[in-house]
C-alpha cells in the first residue's frame, strides 16, 4: 500500500507542476530544484523524482546534466494529444469547436466475451455499458462506447449507486464520484477503421469512410481493469499530435 500511495502522491505533484509549467518565464523556463520541489509539496525526493520522470515521458521537460529542468516549450504548446487522455468535449473545444452531447444511451447486463476478456471478468458478469455521440458544432465526430465492471462498486451500494449516477458525465468523473476509482492509466489499441452501415449512420458520413479507432482499457492504481472503451473519431474536426523522442 505504501507504494500505491507514493504513486498516488507522486501523480498529484505531477499534475500541479504540469499546470505551472506555462507560468514559468519564457526567458529561464527552468524548474526549481528536486529540493524545492519536495519542500513546496512536502514529499520525499523519491516522489519528486517519479513526478518529474513521467513530465519527461510526456516530452513536457527536458532534462539537462548539470545545468537542470527546463520547459519544452513546444509540447506544451500541443493542444490535443494522443498520448493525453483528454475529455471529449474539451478535446473538440481545444480544437475550437463547439461541443454537444447528442446521444447518451445505458445498457446493463453481460457484455461480449472479447470484452470481458480485456476487463478480466466472467463472461456473464453485470456491467454497465454507457453509449455516447459527441458533435462540433453540431457535426457528430465522437463515437465512444464505455464498458463498466459493476463488481468495482462499493460492497452493498450498487442499487442506489445506479439511481444517483449521470451517464453523461465523462468516465473518469464517473468513476471517481460513484465509484470511487481513480484512473492511473490506460492501454490502447489505434488503428483505421471503415465505417460500416452502423457507423455511417451514427457519424453521418459516407459507407467505407476512414475513421480513427481506439479501443483501451483503464486501470486503476492497484492496476485492476475499471473501463473499457472502443472510439471512433471522425477525421477533419479534430487533429491529434504526438511528441515523439528517440528510443
Amino acid at each position: 500500500m505504501a507504494g500505491t500511495k507514493r504513486m498516488s502522491r507522486a501523480r498529484e505533484v505531477e499534475e500541479a507542476l504540469q499546470k505551472q509549467l506555462d507560468d514559468l518565464p519564457d526567458a529561464i523556463g527552468r524548474l526549481p530544484s528536486e529540493t524545492e520541489i519536495a519542500g513546496l509539496f512536502d514529499v520525499s525526493r523519491v516522489t519528486v523524482r517519479q513526478a518529474l520522470s513521467s513530465l519527461e515521458r510526456k516530452g513536457l521537460i527536458i532534462r539537462k546534466h548539470g545545468l537542470g529542468t527546463f520547459v519544452n516549450r513546444g509540447a506544451l504548446e500541443i493542444q490535443t494529444r494522443l498520448d493525453e487522455s483528454i475529455e471529449f468535449g474539451e478535446l473538440i473545444r481545444r480544437s475550437g469547436h463547439r461541443s454537444d452531447l447528442s446521444l447518451v444511451r445505458v445498457q446493463r447486463g453481460p457484455t461480449s466475451p472479447a470484452i470481458a476478456e480485456r476487463l478480466q471478468i466472467d463472461p456473464q458478469a453485470d456491467t454497465l455499458t454507457i453509449y455516447k455521440i459527441f458533435t462540433a458544432d453540431q457535426i457528430p465526430v465522437i463515437y465512444c462506447v464505455n464498458v463498466i465492471p459493476l463488481h468495482i462498486a462499493p460492497p452493498g451500494q450498487l442499487p442506489a449507486l445506479l439511481e444517483q449516477i449521470d451517464p453523461a458525465v465523462p468516465v473518469y468523473t464517473l468513476l471517481s464520484r460513484w465509484f470511487g476509482h481513480s484512473v492511473a492509466y490506460q492501454i490502447a489499441d489505434i488503428e483505421p477503421r471503415k465505417a460500416d452501415k452502423e457507423m455511417a449512420q451514427l457519424l453521418a458520413c459516407t459507407l467505407g469512410h476512414s475513421l480513427l479507432y481506439i479501443e483501451e482499457v483503464g486501470f486503476n492504481l492497484e492496476q485492476q481493469p475499471v473501463f473499457y472503451a472502443e472510439e471512433y473519431y471522425l477525421p477533419g474536426i479534430i487533429r491529434f499530435r504526438l511528441v515523439r523522442k528517440p528510443a
